[in-house]
């Protein structure tokens, strides 16, 4: 068995974390052997703790050298045999799309930006130090690149030491990496000057590539930086050795296009020495072995025209502008612009200024700062003509001199920045299409200059295959942003990869307006990002993101209409759109759900209508009914719902095999939704028995996640049921099962909102029943446990008004119990705690009348709770706040006007006349308005008699007087 075989698993058990490097190692060697291992076989070596970590480490091991192949990664083998890891292949893929930026590097080549250990395992070349390599001896590895590793090596015959640079893959490196590696060297050959390390000699030992270049002895200017500060004219001291350096360098017809820190040496001297000229340009009219759409440097040191792949535009100037930044970074401690990631930091670089050097640094004089903003401008024209006048102007500088560079005024920043703005488009579709390519490490197109046509065919056919590399990414991230993942993920964390996501395939689709398959994906996506802003209950976002997706698929149904998956999923956005709107319009959300029955029913009366036309259409017959319901159109909802349950029921008769779990799913969810419309009917019984029907559907036979909440939600509202039909028994068995499942499931999956928010739920129907029961301690604890979850699930969303004002109600339920209890102090504050939460989201959404009444309900119990102390003042000043509240409503006028009635009872029977008068005026006064607004007489006084509530006030003329007004009034109308 070769070096470069497959641990055996009867080895000698190595500790985990060389387990996992012995086996990269192994990994690594059967590439550069020529073969393509499975990454599966490797995965099979260690335990599950062991399995992740190196899952990414072999990725980025095979990714490098299937890139380098110009082949597509295929990971279904990892799929296949681990499935588990499925959201672990995208994430990694994803990362290795869009690697982390690093704006600086520790080494004077750099790896490919985010490369970690595994990627330096996939390129350990195979000489080791320590051995005699033709006329040198290999010292010690001193610098490691994408493409290259540098030895410390004594030349033998003249007994002095340099630094030899080889490829990395040695004898099996392919024709284009070693032309670049012979550009490099014959680039840095032609070059003699006193701050340009030199190279000695160009060769190649045992079909191995190299060359010798003067060995520095010192540290990278990056390495000084680090432990350093410079000065501005220290700064421009350096800079203006370089630029004359550069300035040399352009006269011989090489540029550098790679200028950074890394990049320069200081010998002993602290004289700047330039080095790495990896990514130089000739300029004799030869072509390059760079691909059109190709990024080549280091992002944070690139120009504009390096950052959107304009390569035939990257010329000397090119250079100038990253001595600019090299300039900029020495004075502020910073590079001039930075992001979280690549695209961000290539989208600045090309589309905004960088922040002022005196923002910085207020030490920083105009001049300085005036160089800086020449050498950094957007255009190559606007720069310094050559590296030479930038040498010369910062000469002046440091003579004190003026210098030559003028400051650009406001009007003309603006109508730089107003000229710019239309490339973002076409910079955006460049960088999701471009193969981005930091440092020294490149990936060339598999093509060569024979003919025009051809580059641009295999160029084509090449980012044809990277950009189904990067969808797949981008498609496993979406697949482990779903809900109910076997892996939870926190919220926002699904946000961000649902963004991230989204972001991609509008790149993609910027870079290919005309795929079909990438709009409806990117379609299919903001659906996604829509439902997940909804449940962190950012509305704007989620309504932005529904009509985004709608916009899409209607185009794309109107010009492919023979293709069905358009029109289900616009019918499915419409669907998601209506849930959103209905807390805020109900209106608009039952139109946005008749266009999603609309589409349907077209599809499902067509010859070509098949089960899932009809499923689709018995989902939104489903939704309708929901909406119908709330919206008090009770017999339109019923026939929905009835409808619904018939398509549903012929669907899952069909499905002998049991394939469609989401039939079962959708049937169970609109029984359940069926028998709460009748139990609000009062058809207790037949409610009964469709919730029951909806629980025994899912009783005998494993579940899902999804399934095992729907069952726990079923056997909730089934228990409420039967509380209301009296059978509190059955009705506590049916809670204590949906219980039992919300909190498995919450411990299962303890970052997934939904779930606590239903345990909380049920905890709190659980406390009512023990308050049925008669048992108020019981029922106090049950309130205060859903308060609980409440208050964390508030706390951690405070923008989810859901959230808060259930948390409301948890306390309203504690303060009922507490009044019950006869605990006055803890009412008081309870209720205080509920009307303040409660105000909040009936400010956030005036037209919900779910927060409306809870608010009732809260100050109704405040005025109960005085009145049996009573507490006639506060009373008094309760009621003033709830008019507060409501002011313009003609039943709250009439319910404030018997408080006051009631109130004015209270202080007659305690002899306080003055008190009793003005809160019975203020009775008859709060009758007046509500008379004005419109309220009936009827609210007053049926069939001449006068409502036990206003009893009290029989005797007062103001309310005589008042009485007869409103029977004319009654009269007239």
């Amino acid at each position: 068995m070769s070096d470069a075989s497959l641990p055996s698993s009867n080895d000698r058990p190595e500790p985990p974390d060389r387990q996992v490097e012995v086996l990269c190692q192994a990994f690594a060697e059967r590439w550069l052997a020529g073969q393509q291992p499975d990454i599966a076989e490797y995965l099979a070596q260690v335990g599950d703790e062991q399995r992740k970590t190196l899952l990414i480490a072999l990725l980025e091991i095979d990714v490098k050298n299937r890139r380098q192949r110009n082949e597509q990664p295929q990971y279904e083998s990892i799929v296949l045999h681990y499935p588990e890891l499925r959201g672990e292949v995208g994430l990694a893929l994803f990362d290795l799309m869009e690697q982390t930026v690093a704006p600086k590097s520790e080494v004077a080549e750099t790896m490919p930006v985010g490369a970690s250990y595994a990627s330096k395992l996939a390129s350990q070349p195979l000489l080791a130090s320590g051995t005699q390599f033709g006329k040198y001896e290999l010292l010690n590895v001193i610098a490691r690149g994408g493409m290259g590793v540098v030895f410390r090596a004594r030349q033998i015959d003249a007994n002095r030491i340099v630094a030899l640079k080889m490829i990395l893959s040695g004898q099996l490196a392919g024709q284009e990496e070693i032309q670049r590696f012979k550009t490099e060297a014959e680039a840095a050959a032609r070059l003699d000057h006193p701050n340009i390390v030199p190279i000695f000699d160009v060769g190649q030992h045992d079909g191995h590539h190299y060359f010798t270049m003067a060995f520095i002895q010192g540290q990278s200017l990056y390495q000084r930086m680090r432990s350093s500060t410079f000065s501005a004219r220290g700064a421009s001291e350096i800079v203006r050795t370089l630029a004359s350096a550069i300035e040399y360098a352009h006269s011989k017809g090489i540029i550098h296009r790679d200028l950074k820190p890394a990049n320069i040496l200081l010998d002993e001297e602290g004289n700047p020495r330039i080095t790495d000229f990896g990514l130089s340009k000739v300029l004799d009219g030869r072509s390059e072995l760079t691909g059109t759409g190709q990024l080549l440097g280091t992002p944070a040191y690139m120009s504009p025209e390096q950052a959107s792949g304009n390569m035939s535009q990257v010329g000397p100037l090119s250079d100038v502008y990253s001595l600019g930044a090299i300039l900029y970074e020495l004075i502020a401690a910073r590079v001039p612009f930075s992001s979280d990631n690549v695209v961000g930091l290539l989208s600045q670089i090309c589309t905004q200024e960088a922040p002022p050097l005196r923002s910085v640094s207020r030490m920083v004089d105009a001049d300085i700062e005036t160089i800086c903003i020449k050498c950094l401008d957007k255009t190559p024209e606007r720069r310094y003509a050559s590296a030479g006048a930038l040498a010369e102007d910062l000469g002046r500088y440091l003579r004190g001199e003026p210098i030559l560079a003028r400051r650009i005024t406001r009007s003309q920043r603006f109508a730089r920045w107003c000229k710019r703005r239309p490339m973002i488009a076409t910079l955006s579709a460049g960088l999701a299409a471009s193969l981005l390519i930091f440092g020294t490490s490149t990936i060339y197109f598999a093509a060569t200059t024979r003919q025009q046509g051809t580059l641009v065919a295999v160029e084509r056919e090449q980012a044809t295959e990277m950009l189904d590399v990067a969808r797949l990414a981008v498609n496993e991230m979406a697949e482990q942003a779903k809900l109910l993942a076997d892996v939870p993920r926190a919220e926002m964390r699904r946000q961000e990869l649902l963004a991230k996501a989204t972001e991609f395939y509008t790149r993609f689709l910027q870079q290919r307006p005309n795929d079909s398959g990438l709009r409806h994906q990117t379609a299919v996506l903001h659906q996604s990002m829509g439902n997940l802003f909804r449940q962190l209950g950012e509305f704007d976002s989620s309504k932005q993101a529904f009509e985004t997706s709608i916009q899409l698929l209607s185009d794309l149904a109107t010009e492919e209409p023979q293709d069905p998956k358009h029109q289900q999923q616009l019918a499915e956005s419409y669907i998601w759109l209506s849930v959103l709107l209905k807390s805020r319009d109900i209106e608009q959300a039952l139109n946005s759900v008749n266009q999603a029955v609309s589409i349907q029913e077209d599809a499902s009366s067509k010859p070509s209508g098949n089960e899932s036309d009809e499923y689709g259409l018995a989902r939104a017959l489903y939704n309708r009914g929901m909406l119908l319901d709330e919206h008090g159109e009770t017999a339109a909802a019923e026939k929905d719902y009835r409808a619904a349950i018939e398509k549903l029921l012929r669907l899952v008769d069909s499905d002998a095999s049991g394939e469609h779990d989401e039939f079962r799913l959708d049937l169970g969810r609109t029984l359940n939704n069926y028998g709460n419309l009748l139990k609000k009917q009062g058809k207790l019984e037949d409610a009964r028995d469709r919730i029951s029907e909806a629980v025994e559907l899912h009783s005998s036979r494993e579940l899902s996640p999804e399934e095992r909440e729907d069952l726990a939600i079923f056997q909730n509202n089934l228990s409420n049921t039967l509380a209301s039909l009296s059978d509190l028994p059955a009705a506590v068995k049916a809670n204590e099962g949906a219980a039992a499942l919300l909190e498995s499931l919450v411990s299962q999956f303890p970052r997934y909102v939904h779930l606590k928010s239903e345990l909380a739920n049920t905890l709190n129907s659980r406390g009512a029943l023990a308050g049925r029961q008669k048992d108020l301690k019981q029922a106090a604890l049950y309130f205060e446990r859903s308060e609980t979850i409440l208050s964390e699930l508030a706390n951690e969303y405070p923008g989810h008004a859901g959230y808060s004002h259930r948390l409301g109600n948890a306390k309203y339920n504690r303060a009922l119990v507490a009044h019950l209890q006869g605990e006055t102090e803890g009412v008081d504050k309870l209720l205080k705690e509920a009307i303040e939460i409660h105000t909040r989201a009936y400010a956030s959404n005036a037209q919900n009348d779910e927060f409306a009444k809870s608010l009732e309900k809260d100050y109704a119990l405040a005025i109960k709770s005085f009145q049996a102390s009573r507490d006639v003042p506060r009373m008094g000043q309760t009621i003033e706040a709830y008019l507060q509240a409501f002011p313009n409503d003609s039943a709250a006028r009439m319910q404030a006007a018997k408080w006051y009635a009631s109130g004015y009872s209270l202080a007659q029977e305690g002899d306080a006349t003055s008190s009793a008068d003005s809160l019975g005026q203020n009775a008859v006064t709060q009758l007046r308005k509500a008379m004005e607004l419109g309220e009936p007489l009827t609210s007053l006084q049926s069939e001449e008699k006068l409502a036990d509530e206003f009893l009290p006030l029989q005797q007062r003329a103001d309310f005589q007087q008042l009485l007869e007004q409103w029977k004319s009034k009654s009269k007239a109308s």
